[in-house]
């Protein structure tokens, strides 16, 4: 079973959390665009600061911000890649971050960016669309299709919201057994796809 990852989890506001403008690359990475070769190789040229209106500065394993971006220190990538998890086509992207005053806070940070989305709705999933245009912008409630699920990795973005992260229970367990920070899930109910028939 899967269950969402959630980028901007609200437990412990003691922890860092990243400011909104993501070093100006935040639209290549709420939506999975490949992104390393437009990324500058030097992390120090990509800086990206803490919230001013937070005042927490205790560094996580995942990294708080209300863009929908994954921001994962080192020592989790290292848990992951050493679980031999799968996480899909993605870029990996290091940066450094500032505190409130500009300084220097860590260079252990690293943009996390599956590309593109996978496709693991149910027809029970309740999406939040627009009026007039009926596109979806975000989901009041997920409903993931079990028989979609076959060699799915480990992490992946829905395709429907490409804000929402899913992950699987090996990655969960690998979370718990490293004792990994500020990582924070959501149950999701699972179903078969198949569609009732009339009069059933």
């Amino acid at each position: 079973n899967y269950a969402r990852l959630q980028t901007c989890p609200t437990t412990h506001p003691e922890y860092c959390f990243l400011a909104a403008e993501l070093c100006g690359f935040s639209s290549f990475f709420a939506i999975g665009r490949p992104i390393e070769d437009h990324f500058p190789a030097d992390p120090d040229a990509a800086r990206c600061g803490l919230d001013p209106e937070l005042a927490g500065v205790k560094k996580p394993d995942l990294l708080g911000n209300t863009s929908g971006v994954l921001v994962l220190s080192t020592r989790a990538l290292e848990a992951f890649a050493a679980a031999k998890l799968r996480l899909g086509v993605h870029d990996v992207c290091a940066f450094t971050l500032l505190d409130h005053d500009g300084k220097v806070h860590s260079r252990d940070y690293r943009f996390v960016s599956p590309h593109g989305g996978v496709d693991v709705a149910h027809h029970d999933s309740e999406f939040r669309r627009y009026k007039k245009s009926q596109k979806i912008y975000g989901c009041k409630r997920w409903v993931i299709d079990s028989d979609k699920l076959a060699d799915k990795p480990d992490l992946f973005r829905s395709e429907q919201v490409l804000q929402h992260y899913f992950v699987s229970e090996r990655l969960i367990k690998v979370v718990e057994e490293a004792g990994l920070t500020n990582f924070e899930f959501n149950v999701v109910r699972h179903a078969s796809g198949a569609v009732p028939r009339a009069g059933r």
